[in-house]
């Protein structure tokens, strides 16, 4: 994949000034890097950094770097996620387990990363970001306030 350069933009509704962090999910980095990606998620993902609200997590960042094509590359996109603040993962394994024995007694099950994003947003009460339809049950599950592209 690509990476392509993200401009940060005046900030927008979808991300106020006041508004806590958004976590957001790789499905919309990935989207948003991409140089012919989505509009709404570059711009969805410009607002959040230029209002200081985007954020992101350990899984987030290994499932984005995972899909790199080379070393360089990745460390480019390394370098410039560092930049943007990562959530504390203290208890997002309970919450993961919370989480998956909901799903579970509705008779669903999720991939175990989307299971931790979810929880690293609930623990840390972000907002989630996301173009995946799994992430739409976890937030709901978890009560988690969703801002889907």
């Amino acid at each position: 994949m690509a990476a392509e350069t993200l401009s940060v933009a005046a900030p927008s509704a979808l991300a106020p000034a006041s508004r806590g962090p958004i976590l957001v999910d790789t499905s919309v980095w990935i989207e948003a890097l991409r140089p012919q990606g989505a509009m709404a998620c570059k711009q969805a993902v410009q607002s959040a950094l230029a209002a200081n609200t985007a954020a992101t997590c350990e899984i987030v960042i290994a499932e984005v770097l995972q899909g790199v094509a080379d070393g360089v590359e990745a460390g480019r996109l390394e370098q410039r996620l560092e930049g943007v603040v990562a959530l504390r993962m203290d208890g997002v394994g309970s919450e993961a387990a919370r989480i998956s024995r909901a799903l579970r007694d509705r008779g669903l099950a999720v991939k175990f990363g989307d299971l931790l994003i979810g929880a690293a947003a609930s623990v840390n009460g972000a907002a989630l970001m996301h173009r995946d339809k799994h992430l739409s049950v976890i937030a709901q599950v978890a009560g988690v306030e969703e801002i889907i592209l």
